[in-house]
């Protein structure tokens, strides 16, 4: 789980009934093309309370969603460790890159 800081601008979405986030995270995902269509705003869009209500979103059985959710949580973990790996080669690039560049190490 990661911290994240929240404005008027942003939705925290959670299944009423307590089923997987992660249904939640793909169904919203698909529900993207239909959320830039109902936007609206005068000098940004937006997207309102009600908005959400216009996304036609089906919710299958449990048994169905407990499936997605063991099919794509390994993936979901795989890719945030991946990002966090990156983030650490990232940093050591960093630090390496202009050692290398000085000659104050040698490969």
């Amino acid at each position: 789980m990661t911290d994240m800081a929240m404005n008027q601008s942003c939705y925290a979405l959670k299944m009423s009934n307590g089923t997987s986030q992660l249904f939640l995270v793909g169904a919203i995902h698909e529900a993207v093309s239909h959320l830039k269509k109902t936007a609206t705003g005068g000098v940004f869009d937006t997207i309102i309370v009600d908005t959400f209500k216009q996304i036609p979103i089906v919710i299958p059985e449990i048994g169905l969603i407990e499936l997605y959710h063991s099919t794509v949580a390994p993936i979901f973990k795989q890719t945030e460790c991946l990002q966090n790996q990156n983030i650490r080669l990232k940093e050591a690039r960093d630090i390496l890159l202009p050692r290398l560049m000085n000659r104050t190490i040698e490969v």
